[in-house]
């Protein structure tokens, strides 16, 4: 997702400071299904806190009225630790860094780095599921994203602020292409964010730093072998860093 124009703005300004929640079911170790009392149903809570009864926390990275799907901080090992409940804050945002000291960085689905480097400022954040820009606050889409690859820039050329969705079966090389078009960016001054949810990310973020993509790249990684609800944090959180 490149957007033209970053949002800052707070899907949870007039949201009440707490909502309470049970517990309906556990999935793995780290994904667990809230219910919204009746109250509390009707507010949006995606990308915000949830704090158990037992201790743990998390995040919501879904949402399905009234259902909440929170991906834990820390595994818990078993459903009964989490203490049956849970209150979320619908204003307390979870949010990440951005900057350009992000960028030859290898960051987690949180936007943490787990490349084992310096720790990164933490000055300038965003919320990690942002409200989307709407489409009369984008700026117009003037001027290309070249590729490097002929076939695309001269038949179906990309603007920068342009969604476009690369589709193909397996093994037809949507990864070679989009790696050529990242390597390619070092001469158009363009910053790329790469989200891996593929469990061989290092032979990924291998492949950019022998071609001197990392550069101009920030790496996040949904983790070595990630579950469906770490690679829906991890996309967000490369859009977030990406919008900055």
């Amino acid at each position: 997702r490149m957007l033209a124009t970053p949002s800052n703005k707070d899907p949870h300004d007039n949201a009440p400071e707490a909502i309470e929640a049970d517990v309906v079911a556990m999935q793995g170790s780290k994904l667990v299904t809230l219910k919204v009392r009746e109250d509390g149903q009707g507010t949006t809570l995606q990308g915000v806190e949830a704090i158990f009864k037992g201790g743990a926390v998390g995040t919501v990275v879904w949402q399905r009225t009234p259902l909440l799907f929170v991906l834990l901080d820390d595994a818990t090992g078993s459903r009964e630790a989490l203490g049956g409940s849970a209150v979320v804050s619908p204003r307390a945002n979870v949010t990440v860094a951005v900057g350009p000291d992000l960028v030859g960085r290898c960051l987690d689905a949180r936007g943490r780095p787990c490349d084992g480097g310096a720790a990164v400022r933490q000055e300038d954040k965003l919320p990690m599921f942002g409200a989307p820009v709407l489409q009369r606050d984008m700026a117009t889409i003037s001027k290309p994203l070249h590729t490097g690859i002929t076939a695309i820039d001269a038949l179906t050329p990309i603007g920068r602020g342009q969604n476009m969705l690369l589709v193909g079966p397996l093994a037809c090389g949507r990864r070679d292409l989009a790696l050529d078009a990242i390597v390619h960016q070092s001469k158009e001054g363009v910053t790329c964010v790469y989200v891996c949810t593929q469990p061989d990310h290092e032979a990924i973020l291998s492949a950019l730093r022998g071609r001197g993509a990392m550069d101009h790249t920030v790496f996040v990684s949904a983790g070595t072998d990630p579950t469906p609800a770490e690679c829906v944090m991890a996309a967000a959180t490369g859009c977030a860093v990406a919008e900055e």
